[in-house]
């Protein structure tokens, strides 16, 4: 478990340092969570920027046997035949853009070392630029994106891991670059088709503003998936056109006690963020509200899970919010370095007990060793 203790340790020291550099040469303006392009004279990249980044790319791409994922898609990688695209695209059970991933890498090098760079690339860089670019406090942000799990679960989840962060990047990019935001969301879901119903639901709930009412109804709607998975045979039929494979997840077992215990702290830090909420300006309010809505949505995605395994699947592209959300809220409270301490400290406990029981993280190993 040290290698990921020294990771969320160092990464973001690495930003602070920079962040320190960089306020004895500029004085930075407030930026608009929704407008990704800084205002002129805001604050720009550093060097250790790039080192932080580099480092969580690096800790990702040279991991060897880790995740649960791992395993699989090195033998997938290895069963590629680059030698007949046409067949390959044609049987590949995968989406076609990550299909065509697999055949690029494979002709540049047929080992997998070199796939696992490159998804961890893709991976890791749009999740970080959006939180470099949009975060009220991007060095909190960086820290809850490791502590919180949004870097570790795409080891277990590769494809989609890739897929939920380009889209999490696609849509804080959607006001000021909407053609950028379309061609990356298409890639996401060439990726990963569960990227066309995160969009959909997205593109849906982008104007609710958290009111008791909307906050009720969606609560009410993942307590009538939990009821209705039963009664509606046509769910197995839509479940199966996203994945054959999620089909036969409907049957599965329910979830385990580390499910529950996440559902409880993603609310708890909902409630949390509102209340840091209570002196924040109606401007600031207005501009989080959306932010406050996809991570309850993906809290309700987690909530129908615990008896629908595929709606957990979801759950990411929303609840990965929380990284912009706790920041754009702690910026505006009244004593910022106290919660950035509550919220360390709350997830550095949640960071460990990830990796003590989620699938195959430790012990961390390199393909150099």
């Amino acid at each position: 478990m040290l290698p990921y203790l020294v990771l969320a340790a160092v990464v973001p020291a690495v930003m602070g340092i920079g962040e320190a550099v960089r306020r004895q040469f500029a004085t930075e303006r407030r930026r608009d969570p929704l407008d990704p392009v800084p205002a002129k004279g805001a604050s720009s990249w550093t060097y250790f920027d790039l080192a932080a980044v580099a480092t969580l790319v690096v800790f990702s791409a040279v991991r060897f046997g880790i995740g649960t994922d791992y395993d699989t898609y090195a033998i997938i990688y290895g069963r590629v035949d680059t030698e007949d695209w046409a067949r390959e695209i044609a049987t590949a059970p995968q989406e076609l853009g990550f299909t065509l991933l697999l055949l690029i890498v494979k002709t540049v090098d047929p080992t997998p070392t070199t796939f696992f760079w490159v998804t961890s690339i893709l991976t890791v860089v749009p999740a970080f630029v959006a939180i470099r670019q949009v975060s009220a406090r991007p060095v909190l942000g960086v820290l809850l994106y490791v502590l919180f799990a949004f870097y570790l679960t795409p080891f277990n989840l590769v494809r989609q891991g890739i897929a939920v962060s380009l889209l999490f990047w696609a849509t804080t990019c959607l006001r000021r670059r909407p053609v950028l935001f379309v061609v990356v969301a298409v890639v996401a879901a060439s990726i990963h088709s569960s990227a066309v119903i995160a969009l959909a639901v997205m593109w849906v709930s982008h104007r609710w503003r958290p009111t008791p009412w909307t906050v009720g109804l969606i609560l009410a709607g993942a307590v009538a998936g939990l009821v209705g998975l039963d009664r509606f045979s046509a769910l197995g039929d839509l479940v199966a056109r996203l994945n054959p494979r999620y089909e036969s997840y409907l049957s599965a077992s329910g979830a385990g006690v580390g499910t529950y215990l996440q559902i409880v702290l993603f609310l708890a830090l909902l409630v949390y963020a509102a209340v840091l909420g209570r002196h924040q300006d109606p401007g600031v309010t207005a501009r989080t509200a959306w932010m406050t809505t996809f991570v309850l949505i993906g809290v309700a995605f987690m909530i129908v899970s615990t008896q629908a395994i595929p709606f957990g699947r979801l759950a990411p592209y929303f609840t990965i919010f929380l990284v912009l959300l706790l920041p754009e809220r702690v910026a505006a409270s009244r004593n910022p370095v106290a919660h950035d301490v509550a919220l360390a400290t709350g997830g550095a406990a949640f960071y460990a007990f990830h990796l003590a029981f989620y699938g195959g993280l430790i012990p961390y190993q390199t393909y150099f060793t």
